[in-house]
């Protein structure tokens, strides 16, 4: 779990209180995963640099899941960074917060 608020933190540049406050309301909904990213920051236009992102994004929503019995274990973190599947990534702003919840680590 903590693993996945650091994640989260480092994505969004908000503290984790700030974060886990709003987390659950927003995973219901199809909020973007562009709009939730550090506003100081500007969108990349490198692909690999999007990539690396939802796949941050998708690691850290896999640890974040509201059932302990459906998070993901930090062995199965790192065998995920270990293996880094290749995500599909068109454009970094297609990508919903459901989407990255329904993706299996």
């Amino acid at each position: 779990y903590s693993f996945g608020v650091l994640a989260l933190e480092t994505l969004t540049g908000k503290h984790p209180c700030e974060l886990l406050v709003s987390l659950s309301a927003l995973s219901s909904k199809n909020i973007m995963l562009s709009d939730i990213l550090d506003p100081r920051l500007s969108l990349p236009s490198d692909r690999r640099i999007a990539k690396d992102i939802v796949f941050a994004a998708t690691i850290a929503s896999a640890c974040l899941r509201s059932n302990p019995k459906f998070r993901s274990t930090m062995k199965c973190v790192s065998q995920e960074f270990l293996s880094r599947k290749i995500l599909v990534v068109d454009r970094l702003q297609a990508i919903s917060l459901l989407q990255l919840n329904g993706r299996d680590l």
